[in-house]
């Protein structure tokens, strides 16, 4: 036995062989046969119930002559089928659809041959565009203003019209890191209506397509801005020039600022950076190690409290990796308990610009710097950090003495050569030949010469003798 569904154009079901030739179990013993099919008759195939409501002529003769008689079973008036109606097909018979008319039904090959055989050959008289414009291509660039819409942008497309038929090729043209994938084909080749509501409209042909036009396809207004060479050659020949490429102005994207997102506090800085450049997979930032010092400095907080004020803070300044930390030496009595006061972390200035990285250049005595929120001047420091200072003055550009000297002279003018720097100095001075560093300091303060202090320290250690500066020498060196 074989079931079979009938066909329907448009059903938007599969059709066709429903159960394939085979014996049909009716039961665990027994198959179907003949007997157990009659027109009105219902028969179950795999939990499937089936009702037969006719059968052709063929079938119902062969029925008779084995004495059965099923063309009784049919209603008068039904032609030999009780097919229950369909409300869809009602309303498609209504609208003047001809259910006996099969569409895009293509003939058998072999009747087209055996129809050429008896004398009926091939009609070419549509055909004539293939003869004469056979692979003849026209192609068009054409954009698409979606901007209007939100995120909308411009697109660009190719349309390729083939002379030979009159169709239509529509294809997108992305460009690089337009954030577009997927199929670039807007339009496979077919021919493209003018309007979608009203086929009296007709296609579009090539007449239609020109520099500047628009052509609606399905819904998209694409404007034709260019064509290529053949193209405009083609359009010359048939005496209907194209016109100048017409392209549309694109508005420039912004430019991409890249901002680095703020440290979170988990591990250090540069670990987290490390995240926003280079590759996906993170390695450890490379660490350049400097010299085996430590720079130390004594600071003083710069506040209004005046419970701060008197706090002494010390700065320490690593040149290996270019950290400092800052630790508060304790004091008895005073309420405040000493020790550190800010770990060892990058030198990097937490002022109003949070990108000034402090370098050793920064530490001097005399500077106010902004770290950890506070604001400290440094107030003094050690031997060994002046030491260092002074063996490295392209660093440290107060404890240069060429360079203080000159400038200190230039604060100085006529009175560093009218005797009237060298008589403040005689009367500072207790024995009339040497100022001690207080003396010396007063003296530079009064001639506004003392700030920052590091220069002071930085001509007092150069020019100093026994722990005192002879008057004669500095003199000297002021007047250049």
């Amino acid at each position: 036995m074989q079931v079979t569904e009938r066909k329907y154009e448009n059903s938007g079901m599969p059709q066709g062989n429903f159960m394939k030739r085979h014996q049909v179990p009716k039961d665990a013993e027994s198959f179907y046969d003949l007997n157990d099919i009659a027109v009105g008759s219902t028969v179950v195939f795999y939990g499937r119930t089936f009702q037969v409501i006719g059968a052709n002529s063929q079938t119902l003769a062969y029925l008779s002559e084995r004495g059965r008689d099923d063309a009784s079973c049919f209603s008068p008036g039904d032609e030999g089928s009780v097919f229950p109606d369909d409300n869809y097909e009602i309303t498609r018979k209504a609208n003047s659809w001809d259910a006996s008319v099969r569409y895009n039904v293509k003939k058998n090959p072999t009747s087209v041959f055996a129809e050429a055989m008896l004398g009926k050959t091939v009609d070419n008289s549509g055909r004539a565009g293939f003869l004469k414009f056979d692979r003849k291509v026209l192609r068009f660039v054409c954009v698409w203003d979606d901007r209007e819409s939100l995120y909308g942008d411009v697109l660009q497309f190719k349309l390729h019209y083939f002379v030979s038929d009159d169709t239509i090729e529509v294809l997108a043209v992305y460009g690089e890191n337009s954030g577009r994938e997927g199929a670039s084909r807007l339009v496979k080749r077919c021919a493209v209506p003018k309007d979608m509501r009203n086929e009296a409209a007709g296609t579009f042909k090539w007449t239609d397509l020109f520099v500047g036009a628009v052509i609606n396809i399905y819904t998209r207004a694409l404007v034709v801005v260019d064509a290529d060479a053949s193209t405009r050659q083609f359009y010359e020949e048939q005496g209907v020039p194209l016109g100048e490429p017409q392209p549309v102005a694109e508005e420039e994207p912004a430019p991409l600022v890249r901002k680095i997102p703020p440290h979170l506090g988990i591990g250090s800085e540069e670990d987290s950076l490390t995240s926003c450049v280079g590759s996906l997979v993170q390695h450890p930032p490379k660490k350049v190690l400097g010299e085996d010092k430590v720079l130390r400095y004594l600071a003083k907080m710069v506040t209004e409290k005046p419970e701060d004020s008197v706090r002494e803070f010390v700065i320490s300044f690593f040149l290996a990796d270019r950290t400092i930390s800052i630790s508060e030496p304790p004091k008895r009595n005073t309420g405040i308990v000493g020790g550190p006061f800010l770990k060892r972390l990058p030198a990097k200035s937490l002022s109003e610009n949070k990108d000034d990285i402090l370098t050793e250049g920064h530490f001097f005595v005399g500077a106010v710097l902004a770290v950890g929120g506070h604001l400290f001047e440094i107030a003094d420091t050690d031997s060994s950090t002046l030491d260092y200072m002074e063996e490295n003055p392209e660093r440290f550009a107060y404890s240069d003495f060429s360079l203080v000297i000159e400038r200190v002279s230039k604060i100085l003018g006529d009175a560093a050569s009218d005797g009237s720097f060298a008589k403040a100095c005689d009367d500072a001075s207790e024995d009339g030949a040497n100022l001690s560093a207080e003396a010396f300091k007063r003296v530079m303060t009064y001639f506004d010469c003392a700030s920052p202090e590091q220069q002071c320290i930085t001509v007092f250690r150069a020019l100093s003798e026994d722990a005192s500066v002879p008057i004669d020498r500095l003199v000297e060196e002021l007047r250049g």
